[in-house]
């Protein structure tokens, strides 16, 4: 998600925070303080801990949540990029959707599971607060972790909603799949759910606002801001499975470039640029030494290069070697090479056929295919 800063990198996983966060970070420290403010007798300086603690320790829960998700996902070998926390709570970045109704099934159980668990947990230990403290601020441990389990098990109960993409839809979804062996189908209805959530928000929200016109507005400002991210959210979710599906159903061999250029290792970049690069508006070759091709170079290797110094180096310098590059094979489905091609800077990966370099897979020819598909009318 662009706009998102590394904060920590957790089991290999990079957390990210989306500048949106810190809007909601700062909403959410505002209302907790009120709380305070109203429900204990407390200085100003006890609200702001209490109010920070509770902040913490909920998108703390968030990220747990999140994490749930993730470390399932990586016990189906599903790579997880990166979970990013955002305006609207946090997301796992997965390079590529579950294979089987039982992974995705488990992948989005998890979630609600862990928030549950939390919820009881926070729940535990605010009796247990109860129980050893006492007295103005001490019993404002206790009502900080009952709002946590509240907060955490509406968390759950939300998520749980049969509207794709929320772990709710994507259970149905899982449920639907398993039934009808039918993925596109599953999706399709599972987006309707998650369409049919959204608006039920929605009325909610405009609910809010008419029944209560002053304390309603950012109640019902809210819940129809959710209304209307989870409604684009389950529409882009099914195009990315009509997309997916797409793949799936043609080759690497299909969409691979087969015209490919062969430049010499030792070539001057300049030269690369002025014969090859400008003429042929080409945009990825192979490098060859003494007629063996040892690796694949792009623009994006060349752009590395500050334009002064492309005299003073050799393609071979910042081409990647063939052993580094992640090679396809011609009956790979495009599915799989576009989840290599996620792994890599360059939009192009080598096809590779008895140890040759028989084509490039490239990702702006896929999308040109996609565009021709969605033209003609192709599902």
């Amino acid at each position: 998600m662009s706009g998102s800063i590394r904060v920590v990198r957790i089991a290999g996983i990079d957390i990210r925070v989306h500048i949106s966060w810190f809007l909601i970070a700062a909403l959410f420290f505002y209302l907790n303080f009120e709380t305070f403010s109203f429900e204990l007798p407390l200085v100003p300086s006890e609200r702001i801990v209490l109010a920070a603690a509770t902040t913490l320790l909920f998108f703390a829960s968030v990220l747990l949540h999140e994490l749930s998700h993730s470390l399932v996902a990586r016990r189906f070998r599903l790579p997880v990029h990166s979970i990013t926390l955002f305006l609207f709570g946090g997301v796992s970045n997965l390079r590529r959707e579950p294979d089987t109704a039982r992974a995705e099934f488990l992948m989005a159980a998890v979630g609600p599971f862990t928030s549950f668990i939390l919820s009881g947990t926070f729940w535990v230990l605010r009796e247990v607060a109860r129980q050893t403290l006492a007295g103005i601020p001490s019993e404002s441990v206790p009502y900080m972790l009952e709002q946590l389990a509240f907060i955490n098990l509406a968390l759950g109960v939300f998520n749980l909603l049969p509207g794709f993409p929320l772990d709710g839809g994507r259970v149905l979804r899982s449920a639907l799949w398993a039934l009808r062996r039918d993925r596109r189908w599953a999706t399709r209805v599972a987006t309707r759910g998650g369409q049919a959530v959204a608006g039920l928000l929605a009325l909610w929200g405009v609910y809010q606002f008419v029944s209560d016109p002053r304390g309603g507005v950012l109640g019902g400002t809210w819940t129809i801001l959710i209304a209307f991210f989870l409604f684009n959210a389950a529409s882009a979710s099914y195009r990315q499975e009509q997309f997916e599906d797409s793949l799936r159903r043609v080759n690497v061999g299909t969409l691979m470039t087969r015209d490919l250029v062969s430049v010499p290792v030792d070539m001057e970049i300049e030269s690369l640029i002025s014969a090859y690069v400008m003429p042929m508006r080409a945009r990825s070759f192979v490098v060859e030494r003494d007629g063996r091709p040892v690796g694949v170079v792009s623009l994006a290797d060349l752009r590395r290069v500050p334009r002064d110094q492309w005299r003073n180096h050799r393609v071979g310098e910042v081409m990647m070697p063939l052993e580094k590059v992640p090679a396809l094979q011609p009956n790979d489905d495009a599915r799989r090479g576009m989840d290599v091609l996620s792994r890599t800077d360059s939009g192009e990966a080598p096809v590779m056929d008895d140890g040759r370099v028989v084509g490039l897979f490239e990702r702006d020819v896929v999308f040109e295919y996609l565009r021709m598909r969605e033209e003609l009318g192709l599902r």
